[in-house]
């Protein structure tokens, strides 16, 4: 028998539980949030590095940007949001190069004075030859975008080392279409807002649960068992494929292993530099003081080194690896889940889609709005809201499920 007041669960408190948690919260209902690791925050967990007081990305560089102003919002109630433009360079063959290509990194590359005109028609000739027809993989996709030396400089050998696979045998979905600025700008986004919380996300996620009626459990792995039959739903954050022990298989996913260094002075220009050529193993440099201008000058330094690899189990995950026959076994999980009465799969991880902080963030203020909705009417939460669909995000892309994508909310009749 449920409580009057019904008590909500939580599993994971990464962006998406703790914004979850967080609205139901201010709704006037109880929360229970079980994560497994120490910390909360799940990959954008930062924290300051004891001997040198740097702020750190534990898993990776994050920043804020969207354009959507109830996300601008929501998150600036709990942490001052500072101005920060991302930028990023590339090095090829060692040479450094602004990056996204732009007129600057053209010009350094083809050793050709050009005007912006003659740029864009430079690189509309290099590419013409492979436009012909309509690209069957990744490979071809990039070759009419950018053109042979352009796609083979930046981004062949860092797409091989990203997903452990040739290029040629990604599907076009993995491509998005690749940025170059035929001037001189260097953004790496370009929503309206961009910024980082002033003392880290982690700081930024504690100030959201920290609510008297949200209860966060650490260092709890999460068991069917704690889902007692009083609890009026549960809100899982976690893989999909794990919530059903993995009965069919595990779903695929990148992962990445971290190298830090600490050293004097200061090591790159900016936060990022990507390293495109094949043969240097990792691929990407990361320096963590450039993500927070804002913070004291520092004599140290401290820079990561990020090596994508395969998942094993026990690993964190970071990249949904949507090749077919992944979306065939995600297939399956999503019947199963869709038969659930009191779960909702939510996030990346449960949702399997690589998903931006804002729209992950966006998702679950949608998912927090519409189970506020659903309790109101007196219907049950649905397994999934919408803006997904209930097949994987790349046979979408590929246009094969435009009428597969839900709409609107369809919400269960409540069981007692």
């Amino acid at each position: 028998m449920r409580e009057k007041n019904p008590i909500f669960m939580v599993v994971g408190a990464g962006l998406t539980g703790a914004v979850i948690a967080r609205s139901l919260a201010d709704g006037g209902y109880r929360c229970v949030v079980i994560e497994k690791s120490d910390h909360v925050a799940g990959n954008c967990h930062t924290m300051r590095d004891l001997a040198t007081g740097i702020l750190m990305h534990c898993y990776g560089p994050h920043t804020l940007h969207s354009d959507n102003n109830e996300v601008w919002d929501f998150v600036s109630r709990f942490a001052e949001i500072r101005p920060y433009i991302h930028r990023k360079q590339a090095w090829v063959n060692n040479v450094l190069y602004p990056f996204p290509v732009n007129l600057t990194a053209l010009k350094m590359f083809f050793g050709k004075q050009l005007d912006e005109a003659q740029a864009a028609k430079l690189l509309a000739g290099k590419a013409r030859p492979y436009a012909a027809r309509r690209p069957r993989n990744f490979e071809e996709a990039a070759l009419a975008a950018v053109g042979p030396e352009i796609y083979h400089g930046f981004y062949r050998g860092y797409t091989k080392k990203q997903w452990g696979r040739d290029p040629a045998t990604l599907p076009t979905f993995f491509f998005k279409r690749i940025p170059v600025h035929f001037d001189d700008k260097r953004n790496v986004f370009h929503h309206e807002k961009q910024g980082q919380p002033v003392n880290g996300y982690t700081d930024m996620v504690e100030k959201m649960l920290d609510h008297e009626k949200i209860e966060v459990r650490l260092n709890c792995e999460f068991s069917h068992e704690m889902f007692t039959p009083e609890m009026q739903h549960l809100f899982f954050s976690g893989p999909l494929d794990e919530y059903f022990g993995w009965c069919f298989g595990r779903l695929p996913y990148r992962t990445l292993d971290f190298k830090f260094e600490t050293m004097d002075g200061t090591f790159q220009q900016c936060g990022t530099v990507n390293y495109c050529d094949e043969s240097v193993p990792f691929t990407r440099i990361f320096e963590h003081k450039h993500f927070w201008p804002w913070e004291p000058q520092n004599s140290k330094t401290i820079i990561t080194y990020e090596f994508p690899r395969e998942c094993d189990p026990g690993d964190r995950q970071f990249y949904p690896v949507n090749l077919d026959e992944a979306q065939s076994l995600c297939k399956k999980y999503e019947t199963l889940a869709t038969g659930q009465t009191r779960v909702s799969f939510v996030g990346r991880l449960g949702s399997y889609r690589y998903l931006d902080m804002d729209k992950a963030i966006e998702e679950a203020l949608h998912a927090a709005r519409e189970s506020l909705r659903c309790i109101g009417s007196g219907l049950g939460i649905p397994a999934f809201f919408p803006g997904r669909t209930y097949l994987s995000e790349g046979k979408k892309r590929r246009g094969l499920l435009k009428s597969h994508a839900i709409d609107r909310i369809i919400c269960r009749p409540h069981l007692k």
